[in-house]
């Protein structure tokens, strides 16, 4: 049942592009773009916008995006900022260095005082995830899927099998945990830099996220003090009409990591994209039940 809305057509066109949400209150949400924050309240009016500084005093261009699961931060007070750097403007880089550089480049930053009069940005030093996986730049592309539990945030990459947890103060690795599927091999190594490499990372990297197995999202169920990872089964490219039905496994953690179960959906029924936690358990989109009027969710209490 609809409790509330907030009508955004007075202001939409005040509002660049949404790329996800958090909504901290009723009136304190936030609406991420590349290249700005913009905070509203429940009688849908601006509260800030946050143009977000693109260009830093070194002369490199970025581009902001929170974390692609809405509601990935639950600490308004210091949120944690994906960084994509494209370029340095007094070095002169081509787009055929994007990935020889940007290994080097900070990955994350933590934005604090969102709802007062300034803002303060920081940003990491060096790779910081990628660091843990590969010891060397590779044609590293992949949208950016984290959670932020107050002071810290799991993350992960199509890339590893694990699971790292960095402390958002200094993005220190505070522990890192591996994953294992009884369905399906966990994480591809990276393609290799080179020639051929860089006129198909696009394919080469599409491919690994359409049919290799890998991490999909992160859920936490504070009441029950679990951990629900959402993981992708191997497929062969291509094989599966719908993508967003491709078969995947849903795998139930203790609060210290330790797997308790393992519960496969391989009917082409759930979209894992859609997965929820709520106090009814996990909420998932049934994709056969649904219409462009109407969604269907189902409710598993695992």
């Amino acid at each position: 049942n609809i409790k509330d809305s907030i009508d955004l057509k007075p202001i939409i066109k005040d509002i660049d592009e949404i790329l996800t949400i958090s909504v901290f209150s009723k009136n304190s949400i936030l609406l991420y773009s590349y290249k700005t924050i913009t905070a509203i309240n429940s009688n849908g009016e601006i509260l800030k916008k946050i143009y977000l500084p693109l260009e830093r005093e070194n002369g490199d261009i970025n581009l902001f995006a929170s974390s692609f699961t809405s509601n990935f931060s639950n600490n308004i007070n210091k949120i944690v900022l994906s960084v994509d750097w494209k370029l340095n403007v007094n070095e002169g880089q081509k787009y055929n260095d994007y990935y020889k550089y940007s290994y080097y480049k900070p990955k994350y930053a933590t934005i604090e005082r969102v709802l007062r009069d300034t803002f303060k940005l920081k940003y990491t030093q060096g790779s910081t995830l990628y660091k843990h996986i590969t010891g060397k730049p590779a044609e590293l592309l992949e949208t950016p899927f984290y959670r932020q539990i107050g002071n810290e945030m799991y993350t992960f990459s199509k890339y590893s099998d694990k699971v790292f947890i960095f402390n958002i103060d200094d993005f220190s690795l505070i522990q890192s945990f591996e994953v294992n599927s009884e369905f399906t091999k966990i994480g591809t190594p990276p393609p290799e830099l080179d020639l051929e490499n860089k006129t198909n990372s696009g394919q080469l990297n599409n491919e690994i996220s359409q049919s290799k197995g890998r991490i999909g999202s992160i859920n936490f169920d504070e009441r029950q003090s679990k951990i629900y990872l959402l993981v992708y089964h191997e497929i062969e490219f291509n094989s599966v009409d719908d993508i967003s039905l491709r078969p995947f496994s849903i795998i139930k953690l203790d609060k210290n990591f330790k797997k308790l179960k393992e519960y496969p959906f391989t009917d082409g029924i759930h979209n894992g994209l859609s997965i929820q936690t709520t106090p009814k358990g996990i909420m998932l989109l049934n994709k056969k039940e649904s219409t462009d009027e109407e969604l269907q969710y189902d409710f598993f209490d695992f």
